[in-house]
């Protein structure tokens, strides 16, 4: 019943199912592994969810704390973007 129920509501409308090709999955360099830091050329291993070098590094050389670091996904992409 739910079946012709779609079926039905897909030729009436013209819908289909949104389907995306698969992506390849991308190897990183080491380039790719390191954070740098937003103020000076040192840059540090990322280490998804424990950035605590970066962190310490920020607060002691720089006196930069990031609020609610826990809710920064990815800090190598946020180092990234705040740095340019």
């Amino acid at each position: 019943m739910i079946l012709s129920f779609v079926s039905e509501i897909q030729t009436q409308h013209g819908l289909e199912v949104l389907a995306f090709p698969e992506q390849p999955v991308k190897e990183l360099s080491n380039l790719e592994l390191q954070v740098p830091c937003i103020f000076c050329d040192k840059e540090f291993p990322n280490t998804t969810g424990k950035n605590d070098a970066v962190l310490h590094h920020l607060l002691v050389e720089h006196q930069l704390v990031i609020g609610d670091v826990a809710r920064v996904c990815d800090l190598r992409r946020y180092v990234l973007i705040q740095r340019y």
